[in-house]
């Protein structure tokens, strides 16, 4: 009894890692990418936006990934499915600048930006808007 109960903890633990090891590689793609950086240099390639709102870049897929900051990125497009998606970082008062993807631009008025969250199973959205 105790030596079955042992084996489906085991077998549990093996599905359960499995999974999570999936999980986790979904989402680590790297998309077409245009990023504009700060020195007015902009670089095409591939990148993908990490959790903690940093850019990963690689301009060739063979070549070394470099991670990118608010402090050298003004912005980036990402070409996803078709659809060309662009992000800023955006300095709120008081904290760290956020990655924010643009909704829509009014040049020298309001421009309207959003958060975006994704969990493993859903996302949710927060809207913001910044001048």
């Amino acid at each position: 009894m105790i030596s079955k109960l042992y084996s489906i903890k085991k077998v549990t633990l093996i599905i359960l890692l499995i999974s999570t090891a999936l999980n986790a590689q979904i989402g680590n793609t790297f998309e077409s990418a245009t990023l504009y950086l700060r020195n007015n240099e902009v670089l095409k390639g591939e990148a993908r936006i990490l959790k903690d709102g940093t850019i990963k870049f690689r301009k060739k897929k063979k070549e070394k990934k470099i991670i990118y900051t608010y402090r050298k990125v003004k912005k980036i497009e990402i070409y996803e499915d078709g659809v060309n998606e662009c992000y800023k970082y955006k300095f709120i008062a008081g904290k760290i600048p956020k990655l924010m993807k643009v909704i829509r631009e009014y040049p020298g008025r309001i421009n309207l930006f959003v958060i975006e969250y994704h969990n493993n199973n859903s996302g949710a959205f927060n809207t913001g808007q910044t001048s």
